[in-house]
């Protein structure tokens, strides 16, 4: 899942360009490969890198839950990584 949340992921132009990095922990609920209730557990202390992490998580393309997970809710939590280094 963290894989696919930050392909996902868009680095806001305006913070790339100041050089503002940082982390934000999300959460959210996880079933049959789609999310729900998506939330900020951790901010960054930037707003504009928080609302970034939570659009990552809405527009990940999930791969499909093993099918022991199949039908079952998951409630996951995972940090989402804004690093200057990873993005030109």
């Amino acid at each position: 899942m963290r894989a696919a949340i930050q392909a996902a992921l868009h680095y806001p132009e305006s913070a790339r360009m100041a050089g503002i990095s940082g982390r934000t922990r999300v959460a959210f609920q996880y079933r049959d490969g789609a999310v729900s209730g998506e939330t900020v557990v951790v901010s960054s202390g930037v707003a504009l890198l928080d609302r970034a992490a939570l659009a990552a998580v809405r527009d990940a393309d999930y791969p499909r839950p093993e099918p022991a997970f199949a039908g079952k809710t998951l409630t996951e939590q995972l940090w989402v990584n804004f690093n200057l280094d990873d993005h030109e």
